[in-house]
């Protein structure tokens, strides 16, 4: 096939691993699993720049079933940008190395902590190992009910970002962004679902982020967040919650 010989042909040199461009060209079908299986293999993965398997609502056409445990526990010596949606009933991502990533984007369509595919303590051994990270977005992807806790030893050296996005279901969050330190005009998007103390929360965020900045701006409004299924006529979740958001100095926001 033409995948095989371009494989053949490019030996060790890097790759961009896109299941998305592959999707497209696909008009929309299911990847046969022959294809899948020439790309998301070990030997591909080892070699990857770019790893981007994105998520058009409806549906999880372009994702392979294994590439969430073959991206787990790897070392990747040339990966700079990792762009993936991750489906809970693939199982848990455990921690990889990075040692070039500068872009970090991790999606999933977990509707409550538990069935996140990524530990708090996996996040932070992740971004503690990849000192180059610039840009990190996460999305329903973290389990912040995860009992394994995040110790001195998996937060590591600090990684200095200029763009953080957090989706996530509660405060605990913070816990595995302890390694993070922000660059002084950083744009910083922060959102909870949930909060366990909304006491406790406005501390938090206000210790993350602010680094002496004050509120700026606090707006009360209601949301509603959805995924369709497969199918496009049921939801795999729909959540509608109030949301608070407080806005700090030089574009940060939680």
């Amino acid at each position: 096939s033409v995948i095989s010989v371009f494989l053949t042909r490019s030996r060790q040199t890097p790759k961009v691993v896109d299941l998305s461009i592959l999707c497209s060209h696909a008009d929309g079908l299911r990847l046969k699993d022959d294809v899948l299986g020439l790309i998301v293999n070990d030997a591909v993965l080892s070699q990857a720049r770019i790893i981007r398997a994105t998520v058009n609502r409806p549906g999880f056409l372009i994702v392979s079933p294994e590439l969430t445990s073959r991206m787990s526990s790897r070392t990747f010596t040339s990966l700079t940008c990792i762009d993936v949606f991750l489906p809970t009933h693939f199982g848990h991502l455990s921690s990889f190395r990075a040692p070039l990533l500068t872009e970090m984007t991790l999606r999933s369509d977990a509707s409550v902590p538990e069935l996140a595919p990524v530990a708090l303590f996996d996040l932070s051994s992740i971004m503690s190992t990849s000192p180059a990270l610039r840009a990190v977005t996460l999305e329903r992807v973290i389990n912040t009910a995860s009992t394994l806790p995040v110790t001195d030893e998996t937060v590591g050296t600090a990684v200095h970002l200029r763009t953080l996005v957090v989706r996530s279901f509660d405060e605990r969050i913070f816990q595995a962004l302890s390694s993070v330190a922000l660059e002084a005009n950083a744009q910083v998007d922060i959102e909870l679902y949930g909060v366990q103390s909304l006491r406790t929360v406005g501390d938090l965020a206000r210790d993350f982020i602010s680094l002496g900045r004050s509120v700026t701006d606090v707006e009360i409004s209601y949301a509603n967040d959805r995924l369709d299924g497969l199918s496009g006529l049921d939801s795999l979740y729909e959540q509608e919650h109030c949301a608070i958001t407080l806005t700090f100095g030089c574009h940060a926001r939680a």
